[in-house]
C-alpha cells in the first residue's frame, strides 16, 4: 500500500494500530503493525471501511478497539489479523473482518474497481481487466486466471479444483 495511504488510516485509526505506544522495559517505540499494511493500495477503502466498523461496534459495545497485527493478502484475498479483542465484541468484529475479506475477492487490489475481476492462477492477485493485462505486460506472457466463484471452488493447499459432486 502506498505509504500516504497507509499513514492516512493510522492516523484515522490510532486505537486500531496503536503506533508510537510506548511498551515498559523497552528502549524503542512498538509498533504492533510492524510490516505495515502489504497489500497493493486498491483495498484501501476496504481496510478503512474495517476499520470504521471495528470502531463502531467498540463504541456501541463501550470497550476498547482489538489492536491489528498484520494486514495483508493472502490466497488473492484480504487478510486482517488482530489481538486483544472483548469477549462482548468478538462475534461482530469477526463478521464484520469476514465481510471485508469475502468482498476483496471482487475487488481489485491494485486500483480498486470491481468491474471485470479475475483471480490469476499461481500467485493468486485479485484484479480487474485493466490490471490484469498490465500485469500480463509485466511478465511477458498470459498469466492464466479464475473467475471469484471458479477460486472459491479451488483448494488453497494444492491449487486444484474441489470436486463440486455429491457423492
Amino acid at each position: 500500500m502506498k505509504k500516504e495511504l497507509q499513514e492516512e488510516l493510522y492516523e484515522r485509526y490510532p486505537e486500531i494500530f496503536e503506533i508510537g505506544r510506548d511498551i515498559p522495559n523497552r528502549d524503542e517505540l512498538y509498533e504492533p503493525i510492524h510490516t505495515g499494511i502489504t497489500c497493493e493500495s486498491g483495498w484501501y477503502r476496504l481496510i478503512d471501511s474495517l476499520c470504521f466498523a471495528i470502531m463502531q461496534i467498540c463504541r456501541n459495545k463501550q470497550v476498547k478497539p482489538p489492536r491489528a497485527t498484520q494486514i495483508k493478502q493472502k490466497f488473492a484475498g484480504l487478510r486482517f489479523y488482530y489481538s486483544g479483542v472483548d469477549e462482548s465484541a468478538y462475534e461482530e468484529i469477526n463478521g464484520a473482518i469476514w465481510m471485508a475479506e469475502s468482498m476483496s475477492h471482487r475487488m481489485c487490489e491494485k486500483c480498486g474497481s470491481t468491474q471485470n475481476i479475475v483471480i490469476t492462477k499461481g500467485w493468486n492477485k485479485t484484479l480487474c481487466g485493466e490490471c490484469y493485462e498490465e500485469y500480463n505486460k509485466e511478465r511477458k506472457h498470459d498469466v492464466e486466471t479464475y473467475t471469484p466463484e471458479e477460486f472459491l471452488l479451488v483448494d488453497k493447499n494444492y491449487g486444484v479444483p474441489i470436486s463440486t459432486k455429491q457423492e
